[in-house]
């Protein structure tokens, strides 16, 4: 569980300690760093794994209502990686399904191990 911060506008800023992703149309967004977010390093390297995947990125203002419209969301923090995001406060996020998510997570574990040299 975490929990989800707006920023002074009403838009969603990121998680507790995390940063948070929304996936819509095959585009992975993010709050953009011009608002009261922390940049994450797990933020930057699920970035690069994006577009490593061939997947869009965006860092932009994201509003609240959002989050209903995303086929997808996820949260990162180098605790955990990345953590899909089933429901918001009790409500079905998406379909259910998280294949760019699942994607990306591969890819961010790919990256790791490159710039670690731990297989």
């Amino acid at each position: 569980f975490d929990a989800l911060i707006l920023d002074d506008r009403g838009g969603i800023a990121e998680g507790s300690a995390s940063n948070i992703f929304l996936v819509t149309g095959g585009e992975v967004i993010t709050p953009s760093l011009d608002g009261p977010i922390l940049p994450g390093v797990s933020r930057d390297a699920v970035l690069e794994a994006a577009h490593r995947s061939g997947f869009p990125t965006g860092e932009r203002f994201i509003e609240a209502e959002e989050i209903w419209r995303a086929d997808e969301v996820f949260l990162t923090a180098t605790s955990y990686e990345g953590l899909p995001v089933r429901t918001v406060n009790g409500r079905r996020v998406g379909e259910g399904r998280r294949p760019v998510t699942a994607r990306i997570h591969l890819a961010f574990q790919d990256l790791v191990r490159e710039e670690t040299g731990v297989p």
